[in-house]
């Protein structure tokens, strides 16, 4: 039965890769400011988190029949506790997922931090140039913005 619990793991892991490397093509897009590669990130960005959400929803599921816990118990039982309550080979598995998706949240943290400052930078940039253009007179180019 662990095994269905693996597989779930599995699958989340496999999508936090998954937006890792949409991190990355997104950080590309933001320093190449190209608008075009942006939006189709971020649409499949959003896509991959409704995954994510569906995926843990039926871990939680799973962890609440599995286990006799309540919705609450469920959502807040971590992966450590698991370990506990499971077979030492399945035990073990469970060791190397939660390692290697900790180790993903980290990479994903770190590159959402930086296309946050990205981004930012980009807006700044382009406030910058508008102000140049309109000289504080709400015109760019005798065109009301």
């Amino acid at each position: 039965m662990e095994d269905k619990l693996l597989t779930f793991l599995e699958y989340e892991m496999n999508h936090l890769n998954e937006l890792l490397s949409l991190a990355e093509k997104q950080q590309e897009a933001l320093l190449k400011f190209d608008i075009n590669t942006l939006e189709n990130v971020t649409l499949k960005q959003n896509e991959i988190s409704k995954n994510i959400k569906l995926i843990e929803d039926q871990r939680l599921n799973y962890i609440m029949v599995k286990f006799g816990l309540t919705k609450k118990q469920a959502a807040s039982t971590t992966l450590t506790s698991l370990e506990k309550m499971i077979d030492f080979e399945s035990s073990e598995k469970l060791k190397y997922f939660k390692k290697t998706i900790n180790n993903l949240l980290i990479k994903l943290n770190q590159f959402n931090s930086l296309n946050r400052v990205l981004a930012h930078r980009a807006l700044n940039n382009v406030t910058f140039i508008l102000s140049n253009f309109s000289n504080g007179s709400g015109f760019v180019c005798n065109v009301k913005v």
